[in-house]
């Protein structure tokens, strides 16, 4: 069979060139087809993917809701309140229990003026300074806390910036936590710390107080003891060598001494007594200015110079109570003061009552002892060696005036010496005509009206 030519006019006729179908040609086919294959395949894996990052992301701004519910929610339910405010310090955001903790409306709050609210809410002028303060520091790019009571209730409160997406500060973000129980405990805390202190400080003075007693009253028993046994040993064996003169002389030294142990055992049972708040007193119409005048007729001064003033009084006090009143300021006076020094006692009446002075001349009490030498077994630093006393004079002295009603305190005089003055009030005419009557100090300054 003859081939058959192809023809090619119809190609011609139509303006399409024919292209020879070669190697090159075919591969370029293959590797344009694989291509696209790829890109479909490429566009197809990219559509799952982003399917997927889109669930993904779904998902997890689901569990960031969540968890911005839960932490809204636990932020409800704690006693703390946060706010957020703007550069014009005005509220855009509250959340918490707090608010309402101290009264407040958290949704009322919103878009109030700061300042305004700390004016309605803080009562203490240097409270709502410090908040406002606090905020303006806040704004500056400064973190700042500080305590502020609202409704009576204590909070902490801690402000700091609030930044932009820029990082710039365009508000300040603030966080109070109740704080009123911490507070209440430390306030306990801090006053048993307190009460632990004085009673270690009550404990440290009566030890001191202890070994002055200790020292003190042992020397005083022993000074006497010793001169009573001396003299009733010289007695005892001198009997038919001493003199009728000789034996009367070592008598009334017994006899003085025996006074004096009688004296310091009266002070001390009466310290107990006081102090025990058993000590009552027996009144009756008496003038102070004699029975002051009849106690120094009674008591050898030796070779002191004594000025009296005195203008008779009279009063509704306790004789006995008044005269160991002036016994022991002049026994205070004697055992304080050198020998020759120059002494004066005064009786007046004063504002309803009587008032009565032992002076010292050139002999003064210094300012930090005034208030302690009036305590029991505390004494000044002048005292004579030979007789350093018991340091309980001066305590009796007050704690008899008190009982009376009125008080005892020391002072300077013009001349550089002391006073010791005592003030005790004439008792209200309600009370005339009671025999025995056992009062505090404190009731009667209500009669009176004195410190």
């Amino acid at each position: 069979m003859a081939d058959v030519p192809i023809p090619r006019e119809p190609f011609r006729r139509s303006g399409i060139a024919a292209v020879p179908v070669t190697p090159v040609l075919l591969a370029a086919v293959v590797l344009l087809v694989a291509v696209v294959m790829a890109l479909a395949v490429g566009l197809r894996r990219s559509r799952q993917q982003l399917a997927t990052e889109r669930s993904e992301r779904a998902t997890v701004e689901q569990r960031l809701l969540q968890r911005d519910a839960s932490l809204a929610h636990l932020v409800d339910e704690l006693p703390v309140s946060l706010w957020a405010t703007d550069a014009a310090l005005r509220l855009t955001a509250t959340r918490g229990r707090g608010f309402a903790v101290a009264g407040l409306d958290p949704a009322g709050l919103l878009g109030g003026d700061l300042r305004e609210i700390l004016a309605a809410s803080v009562s203490v002028p240097e409270e709502r300074e410090a908040a406002l303060h606090a905020h303006r520091q806040a704004l500056a790019g400064v973190a700042t806390s500080y305590p502020v009571r609202i409704a009576d209730r204590a909070f902490d409160v801690r402000v700091v910036p609030l930044h932009d997406g820029t990082g710039r500060v365009d508000g300040t973000l603030g966080v109070a936590i109740d704080a009123t129980d911490k507070a209440e405990v430390e306030a306990v805390l801090a006053g048993a710390v307190e009460r632990e202190r004085e009673l270690v400080e009550r404990l440290r003075t009566v030890d001191e107080m202890k070994d002055s007693f200790i020292q003190a009253v042992s020397h005083e028993l022993r000074t006497p003891l010793t001169v009573l046994r001396g003299f009733a040993v010289t007695l005892r064996r001198g009997a038919d060598v001493l003199t009728e003169e000789q034996r009367a002389m070592l008598l009334d030294r017994i006899a003085v001494n025996a006074d004096r142990l009688h004296a310091l055992v009266s002070d001390l049972l009466d310290v107990d007594r006081l102090a025990r708040g058993v000590v009552s007193l027996r009144r009756q119409r008496t003038d102070v200015a004699d029975l002051v005048l009849r106690v120094l007729d009674e008591t050898d001064l030796g070779d002191r110079p004594l000025r009296t003033d005195v203008t008779s009084t009279v009063a509704f006090v306790d004789g006995a109570k008044i005269e160991r009143i002036v016994e022991n300021l002049i026994g205070n006076a004697l055992k304080h003061t050198p020998s020759g020094t120059p002494l004066w006692v005064s009786v007046h009446p004063d504002e309803g009552g009587v008032a009565l002075a032992v002076g010292q001349s050139g002999i003064a009490v210094a300012d930090e002892l005034k208030d302690d030498i009036f305590e029991p077994f505390r004494q000044g630093p002048l005292r004579q060696g030979h007789s350093p006393g018991t340091g309980i004079g001066l305590a009796l002295v007050a704690r008899f005036a008190e009982l009376h009603g009125g008080s005892a305190w020391v002072e300077d005089t013009p001349d550089g010496g002391a006073a010791f003055r005592v003030y005790l009030p004439d008792v209200p005419p309600e009370l005339e005509g009671v025999d025995v009557i056992d009062v505090t100090g404190a009731a009667l300054r209500r009669h009176t009206g004195r410190r």
